[in-house]
Parts: structure tokens; C-alpha cells; sequence
């Protein structure tokens, strides 16, 4: 998408125009969706459907529309295979919220439905360092330094507040591409059943 080009608001296949919802609230639900090991294939398919486009819709094209909606917010910058994470959205939700106040004065809750993922993902990334958000993820991020006779009281602090903010493994999760290589995946076997 270009600075110049208005955030989407709708789809297009096959000369239709379908409305979607990509508030950031409904992609990080349909993300969900996605990440949850309880849900079969075609129930997380169905899901992310009615988050966003809240109605229904035909089940042969479903899983197309479906990923065309993810193809159009997938990260251009994408997280390199074995990054380290800075934040979670869920973890860290009260951190985020904090710091879209503090940065933004925006309460998160009132854009639930009106803040544009790509927006919301612009303003998440752009965090000034004074907000508790971005100091926490500076922490998870700083390496540890190797020991010696002069830093070993600095290097055991930085041990101590890694471990305070360490975000815990959830099972079942991966990376946006991760998740979206399984979408692609799981709709080409539809498309062969």
C-alpha cells in the first residue's frame, strides 16, 4: 500500500466488491481464531469469516475471501524466522493501552470497530521510549553482556528485569507468517477435497 492510497475497506474478487472489517480489533480476533489448537480448519475459516464481513458468506468462496483479507494485512517489515519478540499483544495488553494514553491519548477501547489495523500497527511500532511499553520490550531485547570483573553487578541486574517482563510461551502459537502459511495451507486442501 502506498502513503498516497487510502487504508482498504473492502476486497475484490472476481469483479466483486466485498466490505470488510480491518479494524484492529477484528484482525487481532480473527488472529486468534487462528492460533487456537481447539478449532478445526474450517471452523477457524468460518470464524475469521464473520469477524470480517459480518455476514455470511457462500462456503466455496469463504476460505478465498478469507485469505485475501490476510494477504492484504500481512506486515510488509515481517519478523525475521527466530527474532526475538518484544511484545505480545495479550501479555502485554495493559502496557499497549498504557502507551497508546500516554503516547496518543487514544483509549484503545473507544476505536474498537474505527481504528485501521495498518494504523493501529503504525502507532504500536511507533511507541515513543518514555511509555512503559517500549522500555519493556528494550529490556527483552538488550543483550546480555558477557560477565567480567567490572559489569557483573550490570549484568545481573539486566538478568533480573529480562526475567521480570519475560513473556511466557504459549502453546500453539507462531509468527503472523507462520499463521498465515497454515491458512494458505489448510484452504488448498479444501480446494483438493
Amino acid at each position: 500500500m502506498k502513503l498516497y492510497e487510502k487504508n482498504k475497506k473492502s476486497i475484490e474478487y472476481r469483479g466483486k466488491r466485498y466490505p470488510v472489517d480491518f479494524s484492529f480489533n477484528a484482525v487481532l480476533q480473527a488472529l486468534e481464531f487462528l492460533d487456537d489448537p481447539l478449532l478445526d480448519d474450517a471452523d477457524k475459516i468460518d470464524l475469521c469469516s464473520w469477524v470480517f464481513f459480518k455476514r455470511p458468506i457462500s462456503n466455496r468462496l469463504k476460505g478465498v475471501l478469507v485469505s485475501l483479507v490476510f494477504h492484504e494485512i500481512e506486515p510488509e517489515n515481517k519478523q525475521e524466522p527466530g527474532g526475538k519478540k518484544s511484545m505480545d499483544i495479550d501479555q502485554d495488553r495493559a502496557y499497549i493501552r498504557a502507551g497508546f494514553r500516554q503516547a496518543y491519548n487514544i483509549d484503545l477501547e473507544n476505536q474498537f470497530g474505527k481504528l485501521h489495523w495498518i494504523e493501529f500497527i503504525g502507532l504500536l511500532e511507533s511507541l515513543p521510549s518514555d511509555t512503559k511499553m517500549s522500555e519493556i520490550a528494550n529490556i527483552r531485547l538488550q543483550p546480555i553482556p558477557k560477565r567480567d570483573k567490572y559489569n557483573s553487578a550490570q549484568v545481573d541486574a539486566l538478568i533480573r528485569a529480562k526475567r521480570a517482563v519475560a513473556l511466557k510461551e504459549k502453546p500453539g502459537t507462531g509468527n503472523f507468517k507462520e499463521g498465515l502459511m497454515q491458512l494458505f495451507g489448510m484452504l488448498k486442501a479444501r480446494a483438493k477435497g
